[in-house]
């Protein structure tokens, strides 16, 4: 028995919906796999920028380039506001220009961090 014009019509219709509701869902996979990986990515970048702000304020405390390091402790702060190291580093700068107030305000919001230096 060969199937009628009718029931092929909305086979076919049927198949087209089930194909496009696939389509719709990869499409929605991809970009929610896409947007979880920028993401990811700027969360590493920030950690980066960070990170590559507090080392090279680190260089400069150490070769006593004081007001170099306290800039960069500043824009890792900036970058994130919880970050005991740059407020403890950044207190250690000021303390070595004389600056004893502002190197108190860093010193206990680093402690207020729970910030310990080894």
């Amino acid at each position: 028995m060969l199937p009628d014009a009718h029931n092929t019509k909305r086979n076919n219709e049927s198949l087209q919906s089930v194909e496009r509701t696939i389509q719709h869902a990869r499409c929605t996979l991809t970009y929610t796999h896409a947007t979880l990986l920028l993401e990811e990515g700027i969360e590493r970048e920030v950690v980066q920028k960070r990170l590559g702000h507090a080392s090279r304020a680190s260089s400069y405390f150490l070769l006593k380039q004081d007001e170099r390091a306290i800039e960069d402790y500043n824009q890792a702060i900036k970058i994130d506001l919880n970050d005991g190291y740059a407020y403890y580093w950044r207190g250690q700068a000021h303390s070595q220009l004389g600056n004893s107030a502002q190197s108190a305000k860093d010193l206990a919001k680093a402690e207020e961090l729970e910030y310990e230096p080894d």
